[in-house]
């Protein structure tokens, strides 16, 4: 039955066989299920001891909760994370946004400027064993504060939840932005060669083009793209009444033209300054008036 082991098992006073000092489980039958139970199966037990329950709260921002959401997209100015500070009571939270690479002495000015001075020192915090938390720098300075850290033990990161379920639904408030904006995000990349209109800003009341306030024109063009500078700069071709203009512009500020490119704004109309702004030109003086203040006169006057 054992294939020429029987001389190499050894049998022990725990009742078990062992080959080279390992256990020897059978291949088959009921003694390796129970064996293999044992060894593998978690078992449903009830918790140990009694849940801990915090102090009931009295004062808003009175005992907070701490936590991080991590391994986010880069955004432009370099953070990756968001440090989450939330009220227990009231349930606000600051949501503050970090990288992941920032020290300690860093994170500290930043909870000083953000939450101490609007909300004054907090009695207690939770939160899990973070380095960040655990470091000396922190816990040293929140015991110059007088506040308590209440920490989760090591290897059984749980606590009130409050914070696993505001950092929860702050990304579910994240994931629909994002395919919101997925849906309507729109390609902004154009062909050398290709003809596109070009975005410029209106005064509030000038009259452009002959018209005036909403109806004035957008976009003035179309111009030729000469060449790609990156995904998001192309470089055009511009008239001599638009040679004070530079010829790189953003995408933004770039629109594909769908109709034919002989048709455009006529260019003599155009009087616009460096920064692509209408230049406000007074036509005639409707009416002026003068308001009084305690000691001056402001001239308020209807062109």
């Amino acid at each position: 039955m054992l294939r020429g082991l029987d001389d190499q098992m050894e049998h022990r006073s725990d009742e078990a066989l062992y080959h080279l000092d390992q256990k020897w489980v059978p291949l088959t039958g009921d003694v390796r299920t129970l064996i293999m139970d044992k060894a593998h199966k978690s078992k449903y037990l009830r918790p140990p001891d009694l849940l801990q329950q915090p102090k009931i709260l009295e004062k808003k921002w009175e005992r907070i909760a701490i936590d991080f959401i991590t391994k986010l997209p880069r955004t432009r100015n370099g953070h990756d994370t968001i440090w989450v500070i939330m009220d227990r009571l009231t349930k606000s939270a600051h949501f503050l946004p970090i990288r992941k690479d920032f020290k300690m002495n860093k994170l500290a000015r930043l909870y000083l400027n953000e939450i101490i001075t609007r909300h004054g020192v907090p009695i207690s915090i939770i939160s899990d064993r973070d380095s960040h938390f655990t470091s000396r720098f922190w816990q040293s300075m929140q015991e110059a504060l007088g506040t308590q850290l209440d920490m989760s033990t090591a290897y059984h990161p749980h606590t009130d939840g409050q914070s696993e379920r505001t950092i929860q639904t702050l990304e579910d408030m994240l994931r629909a932005c994002k395919s919101y904006a997925d849906k309507r995000r729109k390609p902004l990349e154009f062909s050398v060669g290709g003809h596109v209109l070009l975005k410029v800003s209106l005064w509030k009341g000038v009259v452009c083009f002959g018209k005036k306030g909403k109806i004035a024109p957008r976009f003035v063009g179309p111009f030729e793209i000469t060449k790609r500078i990156s995904p998001l700069a192309y470089r055009l071709r511009l008239p001599e009444e638009l040679n004070c203009v530079h010829d790189t512009f953003y995408v933004s500020n770039l629109k594909k033209c769908l109709a034919d490119p002989t048709l455009h704004v006529p260019l003599e109309e155009i009087q616009v300054d460096a920064k692509l702004n209408f230049i406000e030109e007074h036509v005639e003086i409707l009416e002026r008036e003068f308001k009084k203040l305690k000691r001056s006169r402001i001239a308020i006057v209807k062109v």
